[in-house]
């Protein structure tokens, strides 16, 4: 489980830096190490699905977690969106900043140990 706590306190920094971005090679090292901290937690997110559920639930539950997964992505780029039309260019990324911290402080405090 700690890749994707990992991940989730690397995206809130990450999401950060992106405010500090002077330019377009600053944008894509950032993204680059975002995709980076993405893929380290990748295999671990299955392992982790797997470890909690019933094993005759298991594909319905890693189904369920890439459809959510998804459709999260998708309505966030329309929030963020709206957001910064609303309330100003840094509020998507604080707010999201805030989503990834919060998730992996309950990823370390909510979810058992699987060993």
């Amino acid at each position: 489980m700690l890749p994707i706590v990992l991940r989730e306190y690397g995206y809130a920094i990450l999401t950060l830096a992106f405010l500090y971005a002077l330019n377009i090679p600053m944008l894509i090292t950032i993204n680059s190490l975002m995709a980076t901290v993405d893929a380290l937690a990748m295999p671990a997110r299955p392992a982790l699905i797997a470890d909690l559920t019933p094993k005759h639930r298991r594909g319905v539950f890693m189904a369920l977690h890439l459809s959510v997964r998804q459709a999260f992505n998708s309505l966030g780029v329309a929030l963020g969106f709206i957001l910064w039309q609303t309330m100003g260019l840094a509020t998507p990324f604080y707010l999201r900043t805030a989503i990834f911290a919060t998730t992996g402080t309950l990823l370390l405090t909510l979810v058992r140990s699987t060993r």
